[in-house]
Formats: structure tokens, sequence, C-alpha cells
């Protein structure tokens, strides 16, 4: 019914030929988040108006501009509490009147808020708000944890802002975290809010929602598919309300989802129970509601593993015990050592200490094993418990017990625990911006005149042959609504995060880019290399000053191949591209599996290829069992029929992937891939002696052992 399954990826913003060809003069189509577009309009909207504070009124031009950005500002806020409503229309105030020098500090005080967090802007008094009140709400303010609820309801003005009144008045200093307010209207509204919106954890739903949004999608129309209506309408309450649950639920799984009615909420409860956490009776209900919202939170945010490992950590201990567990006082106090314990720091001391005997029984069960193991999966489902001691009880109990004695560690659980805290309560927003720094790092190669001459990003119809997708093009650059089109049809999808950067118009193999150019010049990492690729991989931690520098070393190196050429004599020209055509054009012949030798087939006498690679690999271990051949040796036994067979894993470096296993045969297409490669580094391949092999008679042995 609701459009599902949509990746928050491939948001992008209008050029300004796109602007003019545009009816109402704003789409995407260069942005990939809305987070960034926000923040760009309101950086652009404070550079638009100091510009106009120096000009006057009378650049024509600027004023439009000014008058475009608001627009694009009004379009995009109301899915979010920050800056709120009154900020916004504040800012048209100011432009109307002209008060340009002001209206450039409320922008830029927005736009530092909308990137180092909300509490960054509290510190400034904007416009006509009290000092320290950035949005509609004070959860800004407050050095507590704070995000949004979604409220799913078409509201008044009046019934808007005595929501946000109530809100504010049933906050209670012990809360543990505060939030404010965004209301969606319609089911699309709710949908985009979900989808834009990383702040929200929890999600209000009132029967009297609409189906179709009121406000102007313009810049969302790529991100979200359309609501069908016709069938959505005729639903009844609970069917409207429960399809709403669903769509959410699988945009947002770890959303809390509330609903509230005044209609019977006992028959609700018991018809929709298992799409919502909770169903309150409207008005009634207030603070039951607002507790329960914070007690999901606080539930996801609970780390029961990491709470017991800090507070032990605090207690004062004598430790007669081994010394990895003797809190770091063999590095801290020699004074040879000691810069070992500055650079982890005095918290990996304290908890380097393992659990005396009842500390340990206290470390070990800060919960029960089973709501560890709930809490690990993030679930809280009816069916669990059943599942669990049918299935997987003894095995975790193995494992927890295992994972909490004095040799593994205990901050290896308490970091799992921790890391479970961030998937549910921000993992949304993390891998939104790690897939955001992709998708920017690919534009900005592409539309750079340099970089575009020496690089390029590979897409979908590179890398994946067109009979395992349907979608044509690539996905990634035509906005979620394709991508999750793209999810359903093709048989396989790019990784929008991983970036295979062809680099083989530099002239330069891959290994040597790595290491020459990007790690030593650069001080660059990538992941891995082929001889005419370079994997770089964004991840939650990527920030868009690591993209940056990343473009900065690529700009850098692109500019000495320029130098380079300048300088260049022909007989030097022909060369660079004798090497381009051999790294754009000169491939090695990838060969296909050859097969298992018969003694290490599972069942020589089927067409089924599998082999025991592991009788195989410890074979091995018997140095009469094996022997070195050069290639050439190798292809005289091919040629004369005699089977050779692989006793180790040969793994050339890059890309590190075996070409051969213990136990497969050797080919001439492997011996041929082998002599076409031009890596430095090839594992299981003895550059004196060979390649290392099983010989005749320990292949005869194996067979008689066998059979």
């Amino acid at each position: 019914m609701v459009g599902t399954r949509i990746p928050p990826s491939g948001v992008v913003v209008s050029t300004e030929a796109d602007r003019a060809d545009s009816d109402s003069g704003r789409e995407l189509s260069a942005y990939n988040s809305v987070a960034q577009l926000r923040n760009d309009i309101w950086w652009h909207i404070a550079d638009t108006a100091r510009r106009l504070a120096v000009l006057g009124p009378d650049a024509g031009t600027e004023v439009a501009e000014l008058e475009r950005y608001l627009a694009d500002a009004d379009l995009l806020e109301p899915y979010h509490s920050y800056p709120g409503g009154r900020l916004v229309a504040r800012a048209h105030e100011l432009a109307g009147t002209g008060a340009y020098a002001e209206l450039t500090r409320l922008a830029e005080t927005i736009g530092r808020g909308l990137v180092g967090g909300a509490a960054l802007a509290a510190a400034a008094n904007v416009g006509d708000r009290a000092p320290g009140v950035p949005g509609e709400g004070s959860a800004a303010t407050d050095p507590r944890p704070n995000f949004d609820i979604l409220v799913v309801a078409d509201l008044s003005d009046r019934e808007d802002q005595r929501l946000r009144e109530e809100i504010r008045a049933i906050r209670r200093p012990e809360d543990e975290a505060v939030y404010d307010v965004v209301v969606a209207p319609s089911v699309e509204d709710a949908v985009v809010a979900a989808l834009v919106n990383s702040r929200i954890q929890a999600v209000v739903v009132r029967s009297d929602f609409r189906t179709r949004s009121m406000r102007d999608r313009t810049l969302l129309d790529r991100l979200v598919s359309p609501v069908e209506s016709a069938d959505f309408d005729r639903l009844d309450t609970a069917a409207r309300v429960s399809s709403v649950a669903r769509a959410l639920r699988s945009l947002r799984p770890e959303l809390d989802l509330y609903l509230v009615d005044n209609a019977s909420i006992e028959l609700l409860a018991a018809q929709l129970g298992q799409h919502f956490d909770s169903v309150f009776l409207l008005q009634e209900d207030v603070l039951d509601l607002h507790l329960t919202i914070l007690r999901g939170v606080a539930r996801r945010r609970r780390t029961p593993f990491f709470s017991a490992l800090t507070a032990y950590a605090r207690k004062p201990t004598g430790v007669f015990h081994a010394m990895p567990i003797s809190r770091g006082n063999s590095v801290v106090n020699p004074p040879w050592i000691r810069d070992m314990a500055e650079f982890y720091g005095a918290g990996a001391r304290t908890t380097a200490a393992g659990p005396r005997p009842r500390a340990h029984s206290r470390l070990r069960h800060p919960v029960h094993p089973q709501d560890a193991d709930r809490a690990a999966a993030g679930v809280d489902d009816p069916w669990f418990d059943d599942d669990f001691a049918g299935r997987a009880e003894a095995a975790f109990r193995e494992a927890y017990m295992t994972h909490t004695s004095t040799s593994p560690n205990y901050q290896i659980l308490a970091s799992l625990d921790v890391g479970r805290r961030q998937v549910e309560l921000e993992g949304f927003d993390l891998v939104a911006r790690q897939v955001e720094l992709a998708m920017t790092l690919r534009d900005r190669i592409a539309e750079h005149p340099l970089l575009s001459r020496y690089f390029r990003v590979l897409g979908s119809e590179d890398l994946i042959p067109e009979r395992y997708r349907r979608s044509r093009g690539c996905p990634l650059h035509a906005g979620p609504v394709a991508m999750d089109e793209a999810w359903h049809t093709d048989e396989f999808v790019l990784d929008p995060c991983r970036l295979t950067l062809e680099i083989g118009a530099t002239g330069i193999d891959g290994d040597t880019f790595k290491h020459d150019q990007l790690m030593d010049r650069w001080g660059v990492q990538v992941n891995k290399t082929t001889r005419n690729t370079v994997l770089a991989m964004t991840n939650i931690g990527t920030t868009r000053t690591s993209v940056a520098y990343l473009l900065r070393a690529l700009v850098g190196i692109a500019e000495g191949l320029e130098d380079e050429a300048s300088q260049r004599c022909p007989a030097a020209g022909q060369e660079f591209e004798r090497r381009v055509h051999a790294l754009t054009h000169e491939h090695p012949p990838l060969p296909n599996f050859s097969r298992f030798h018969d003694v290490f087939r599972t069942d020589p006498g089927e067409a089924a290829p599998d082999g025991d690679v592991r009788t195989a690999f410890y074979l091995a271990y018997d140095d009469d069992r094996c022997e070195y051949l050069p290639a050439d040796q190798v292809r005289e036994r091919l040629g004369a029929g005699q089977p050779v067979v692989s006793a180790t894993f040969v793994t050339p470096y890059p890309p590190g992937f075996p070409v051969l296993v213990p136990g497969q045969e050797f080919s001439t297409d492997i011996l041929d891939f082998m002599d076409a490669l031009d890596t430095k580094e090839i594992h299981g391949l003895d550059p004196g002696r060979g390649y290392r092999v099983f010989t005749a008679a320990a292949l005869a042995a194996v067979t008689a052992v066998t059979t």
C-alpha cells in the first residue's frame, strides 16, 4: 500500500538550469541526502543575505535567489522539529523587511545547529526568540538526550499548538530524555518524515489522518513511492492504521509505534496489538503516553553489560590474578611503556581488571542470559521465548559463559552492548550519512573536469552483467525509489557505500597507486585493489572532511600527472600510452574454477564439483607428501596428461582472492592467468621454487585409503 523498504540514499538537489526548467522552480537532481540539502540551503540563505546586506535591495538577482532558497526551506523544514516553524517564519519576516544582516546571523545559527546538533545553536540569541531556545520546544537546549516523535494526525493549527504546549508542560526534571514533535497530517507526510528525519525515535498514530499530502513535495518526489489512495481510502479505521504501522515498520523497524484514538481502544488493542507497542485513549492518557515513550527509548538505550563494566571499573581492587587483568599496572607504572597507557586512556586501564569471584558473578549476570540474547538481537516478539528455548538456548548459554570468563575480556560483551544501542538509536542516521558521502564522492569525481579525465567510479552497468538486473543504468543516481525497485527486481544490486575507482587512465597499477600515491604520499588508506581499480569504502565513521581530503588527494595526483605530461618527450609519451592501454584493455584472462582431484571430491562419481578442502589442507602439513614445481614443469605435466594438484592456497595480492585452493587441479587457463599477472605479491607461490603441489605418491596413498 505504502512504498516500503526504501533505502535512505540518492536524494539530490537541482542545478540552476534544472530550477529554470522546473514548473515549480525546484527539483532534486544533484544532492544525495536531505540532511546535506537542508544544511546547504541555510548556508545559501546566509550567504545570499550577506551579499544583499552589502548590495542593498536593488540587487534583483540576489533577491530572487533568496526567495527560492527560503521556498526550499519551506518544503523541507515541516518534517523536522528544528529549527521549527517560528524560526522559518522569522527568516521570511527578516527577508521581507530587508533586515539582511540579521537574517544572515539567523541563517548561520541555524546552519551551525544542523551541523553540530541543535544544542550548538542554543548559545546564540536568534531573532525574537529567547536566548537558548532554537526550536519549537526546549529539547535542543537541554543537556539530556533529545529526539523527535512523529505524530500522524491531521491537526488544526489550534490543535497543533495545544499539543506542543501539553508536551512542554508535561516534561519533568527527572525524565531521562526530552523530545519535540513533528506532525504529519497524511500517510505520505509520515513516510517522508520517517525517511528524512533520523531524529525520530517514536511514532504516535491517530486515525484522523489524510492519505495524500497537501504539502509541496517538489524536492521529495524521488524519495518515496506514491500511496495507492484509491484502495487506501476504502479501508476501515483498523485497516488504515495497521497499513500505516506496517509501512513505517518496514522503513524504520527500530521505531516504537503507539496508537491513540477516542474510539473503542479495547477493541483496537485486540485487533492491532501486533502492529503497535501500546494503545492509548485520546486526551485521557497523556502522561501515560509520555512516560511510555520515554520508557521505550530508555529500553533501547539500556546497556546492562556496559553499565556493569563501568560500575565495576570505578571500584578499588587488589588484583592477584593473571597479568591480562592486572588493571594495567604493568603498563602504567613502568616508565618505558607508559606512552601506551597514555594512548589508550584511563578507561582502558580500569576496565582491564578482570572480575574477581564475586564481582565476576555480578558482571556475568547483569541481566538474565535470555534477556541478553533478546537485547543483542534487538527483538521483543511473542514467539521469541519458545524459539529461544527450543533452538538456541544451549548454544547461546555456552557462548555467553565463554565470553564472560576471565580469559576473553568482558569489554567484548560491553562493546557489543553499546554497539546494539547505537544501531537502534542512531543506526538509521549513521547509515544514511554513510550512503550520502559515498554518493557525494561519486558525483564530485564525475563532475570534476580534471578528476574525470583520470578516474571513474564504476556503476551497475560496469560491474553487474545485464542478465542479472532488470534496471537500466545506475539506480544509485536515480534516487531511492529507483533503488528500491532495483532491490525488488534485480538479482544483484551494487552496494552504494563501496566505490570501485577505475584508475587505468593514470598509467599506474592498483598496487602502486595504493601504496606509493594514496598511502605514502597522502596518508589515505583504501580497502582493496586490482590491476586497474581501487576500492574505497565509506563507513559510519566517515566524515565530510575525510571525503574532502580524499578528493584533494585525487586532485593532487591528477595535477601531478598533468605536470608529468607537459614534460614528457615523445618516447616517454608513447610509453605512458602503452601502460594506459595495457591497464584499460589488456586484461588477464580470468580462469574458471578447474576441478578438485578425484581423491578430494566429495563424491567422485557425481557431477557435483564439491571438494574436501580440509583434508587437502592438512595433508600438506606433511612435507614429504609435497614438492615444488615451476610453472614450465607444471605445463609439461599437464601436456603429458598428468594431473597437478595444488597443496596450498595461491592468492595474488591484489585483489586477495585465491586462484587455487588445496586439492584443486591446475589448468592451462590458470597458468595463463598467473603468467599475465603483474602483481608484486602472490601468496602460495615461491618465486625461486615455484608452486607447492602434492606428489603422485601422496595422491596414490590417499586413493588407497579412501578405497
